[in-house]
């Protein structure tokens, strides 16, 4: 809850005797000792329990994720006064702006490579799969001193086509020997429990939904369970156009088509009065729905 952080000053010297730096820098970090033990996660000595959120990319404003360490801490901010401590970052990694803010909060995160989808992976020839290579490489020697970061992921949900086996295997290699301190899961997904309990290439599982329903064995390794629930509320569709479209703003990027055909097809239909009722509706069924 109160990260201690360190700086460490480095200096380049032109030679074992001299005085003055050709070049020289103060790197941030700070030490945890993360550990698996069974299928418990133990965080500085004692079991840790993740209580977790996602985002997927949502930078309306600025398209990529914004280099912009003040509106990266508000969020996290935010974030932790629900009571959240993990974060996963959906197929993408951040600039290091991102996770110097949570560095400072104290949520930790697990960054996933780009790999989306299976058909976007099998649309890559030989030098696609170099750049995803040296793109894992690239991110983890710019992010590991980062204690916020947790794990080191693969990418999405995948399907376990030979092509890919290989190219998971060689990235867990990489991980592990630019970065051993880490636990590191091939797929986010699509590689969960129980089906995951003898693949190498998973420290924990990372499972879609409730892996807990019909009774399942007792988890070898920690579980954590993505898209939980995936309750959804109906939007309120005034207010959401509104504020996805402020003039002057966001309007020159982004296009909610998906609200404004809502919006057109409810007032067509003399509907669009009853929006806010349906919307109260569904999020009190969402609350009801997490408090079962």
């Amino acid at each position: 809850d109160s990260p201690a952080l360190f700086h460490a000053p480095v200096s380049l010297l032109p030679s074992a005797d001299a005085n003055v730096p050709i070049d020289s820098r103060q790197t941030r970090f700070g030490i945890k000792d993360l550990r698996i033990q069974g299928s418990h996660f133990v965080l500085n000595g004692k079991k840790l329990f993740l209580a977790g959120f996602g985002i997927d990319a949502p930078y309306a404003d600025t398209i990529a994720a914004p280099s912009d360490k003040e509106y990266h801490l508000r969020q996290a901010r935010i974030a932790k006064s629900f009571g959240f401590n993990f974060v996963r970052c959906h197929s993408h990694f951040l600039p290091p702006e991102y996770y110097d803010a949570m560095d400072e909060v104290g949520i930790l995160v697990s960054p996933e490579l780009p790999i989306v989808y299976q058909q976007y992976l099998s649309a890559t020839g030989t030098v696609g799969l170099q750049e995803f290579k040296s793109s894992w490489v690239a991110a983890i020697k710019r992010h590991r001193n980062h204690p916020s970061i947790f794990d080191w992921c693969g990418g999405n949900e995948h399907i376990w086509t030979p092509r890919l086996t290989r190219l998971l295997n060689a990235l867990y290699s990489l991980a592990k020997a630019l970065d051993p301190t880490r636990p590191m899961i091939a797929s986010d997904g699509n590689l969960g429990y129980p089906s995951g309990q003898t693949n190498p290439l998973i420290d924990f599982y990372s499972v879609d939904g409730t892996p807990w329903l019909g009774n399942p064995p007792i988890p070898t390794k920690p579980v954590i369970s993505h898209e939980t629930g995936n309750y959804n509320t109906f939007p309120r569709l005034k207010k959401a156009i509104s504020d996805l479209t402020p003039p002057g703003k966001a309007s020159k990027f982004l296009k909610p088509f998906w609200l404004t055909q809502a919006h057109d097809h409810l007032t067509s239909t003399g509907l669009i009065h009853e929006n806010d009722l349906w919307s109260l509706r569904s999020e009190q069924l969402y609350v009801f729905t997490w408090k079962k």
